[in-house]
């Protein structure tokens, strides 16, 4: 009886696989399901040559306004995440643009060992529906959430409301944590880890730039912010590598301090194109 119940199931959900109606591409329900969908695809589909590492900062970029690239860019992951999905399929873009801010998170093994595990991997790209944007609970979740939240004016006017009274608190918070500068030994752990990667990346002919995204000014400025600034130059000279100039951060807003609000986003987005083009490897 329960293997019989287990075949309908899955039959079920192959079938589902095949109602275009039903699947929704955006259905995830929580991070680690977004995080997922993201990886999934680009090891699945993706084609671009170019190719965004950083964490839920560099989430927020607006891509539609950088066709050619893919953003691996994960919420509450950093870089080691994005460049060990790089590393574990054998995938060398033309260029790889590397978020400095949090270089310091190490890399999840959870989330690496769900998205980089070899029978799951195996299955799920032949077998559509077992992918995580095609979840049955995933859809009708996602079709919950729209109906509750309404259209997508009302979440981007939402979304602008940024460096507001009820953020201050958050940003007190990133204030005080950005005071704390990691461990010496630490940071150089991290380091040597990044130098090794960017380094097997350049072998495959990989075009490596880095850029820094802006955050309040307070945090702009902060203590951790100066140190991860000088190792990173330090360990990645500019006369060797090259660096899209971070723009003055009192020219932004920010929804926590940390974050970009949709408005700022986009028009960081366009900053970076334009600084970034001349730098591409073509």
């Amino acid at each position: 009886m329960i293997k019989r119940s287990f075949f309908v199931f899955f039959l079920l959900v192959v079938m589902y696989s095949f109602v275009p109606k039903l699947n929704l591409e955006d259905a995830e329900q929580y991070p680690f399901q977004i995080n997922s969908v993201k990886a999934q695809q680009f090891i699945y589909y993706a084609k671009d040559e170019n190719v965004i590492v950083g964490s839920s900062l560099s989430a927020r970029l607006a891509m539609d306004s950088l066709p050619g690239f893919y953003n691996l860019s994960f919420s509450g992951l950093g870089v080691s995440d994005g460049l060990n999905i790089l590393m574990a399929n054998n995938r060398h873009p033309r260029n790889l643009l590397v978020e400095m801010n949090y270089i310091f998170r190490p890399q999840s093994e959870t989330f690496l060992s769900y998205i980089n595990s070899p029978v799951l991997s195996l299955l799920k790209r032949h077998i559509t529906s077992m992918q995580d944007r095609f979840q049955p609970i995933g859809t009708v979740g996602e079709t919950i959430i729209r109906y509750l939240k309404g259209n997508d004016a009302m979440k981007l006017e939402f979304a602008d409301k940024a460096d507001t009274t009820a953020v201050l608190r958050r940003l007190e918070n990133q204030v005080e944590l950005s005071s704390e500068v990691p461990d010496g030994q630490f940071l150089n752990e991290r380091f040597t880890y990044l130098k090794q990667k960017i380094a097997e990346l350049e072998a495959e002919g990989v075009h490596v730039i880095f850029f820094e995204m802006p955050v309040h000014p307070t945090l702009c400025n902060s203590p951790r912010a100066k140190v991860v600034r000088y190792l990173f130059f330090r360990h990645f000279p500019p006369q060797q590598y090259q660096y899209i100039d971070l723009p003055d951060c009192n020219g932004y807003l920010t929804t926590d301090g940390l974050h970009l609000s949709v408005k700022e986003a986009v028009s960081y987005t366009s900053y970076m194109k334009k600084k970034m083009l001349p730098l591409l490897s073509s």
